[in-house]
């Protein structure tokens, strides 16, 4: 069965994640120096104030200790906070990577999303896969609210079709404030779009949502 993608206008992005201002360099132990790399990735919670207040590990790098400095660094760095659509600072959660390279040695890194959708087909012009962006707000109860993309320009059947999934199919883990209570964020969304044969209409199959999966 497939699902066809709605093609909805959405607004011009407003709403804003927050971004690292100072970044701490993560300690690489002699283990990980010997090994061909690593590559850790975690969504960190950052205050309204920008003060971080979780990093919550997603994908690990095989080296617990690795993992763990590179969550101390995410933890140690600054941070200007999100904002939402109004303006005003929000909490957030953006995902973080930390990736080691040995010079000497070949990593097979391939480009990480948080949601993998195959598509019939890919729009004229596109490549075999993209990897597209947007800035959600969530509500407290893990409701997407909004979607802004992050691309510029008039949004592409990718981008629409990325809102459409949030806005409609998925579910997200709501950031915790200071006390571990629920509230609305801001929060970073990628959706990796790879082809495949079908017809002419650009459409979704739809297992590959993943309905109770929090993202």
């Amino acid at each position: 069965m497939f699902i066809a993608l709605l093609a909805a206008e959405v607004t011009q992005p407003a709403a804003k994640v927050p971004i690292a201002t100072s970044l701490r360099t993560p300690e690489v132990s002699r283990e990980v120096r010997k090994s061909a790399g690593r590559v850790v990735r975690a969504k960190l919670t950052i205050s309204p104030t920008g003060k971080p207040l979780l990093c919550d590990v997603l994908q690990e790098s095989g080296d617990q200790a690795f993992d763990d400095t590179s969550c101390a660094a995410f933890m140690a760095s600054r941070y200007k906070p999100g904002v939402d659509r109004a303006g005003k600072p929000a909490y957030g959660i953006v995902t973080v990577e930390n990736i080691y390279i040995n010079p000497r040695e070949k990593l097979e890194y391939q480009a990480i999303s948080d949601l993998v959708l195959a598509v019939s087909r890919m729009p004229r012009g596109a490549a075999s896969y993209e990897v597209r962006q947007a800035v959600l707000t969530v509500d407290a109860a893990g409701n997407a609210v909004t979607c802004d993309n992050v691309a510029k320009g008039a949004a592409s059947p990718l981008d629409k079709a990325l809102c459409t999934t949030a806005l409609k199919t998925l579910h997200f883990k709501p950031a915790l404030d200071e006390n571990g209570k629920p509230v609305p964020s801001v929060q970073s969304f990628s959706v990796m779009f790879t082809a495949q044969n079908g017809p002419d209409k650009i459409e979704v199959k739809d297992d590959a949502f993943h309905h109770d999966k929090e993202y």
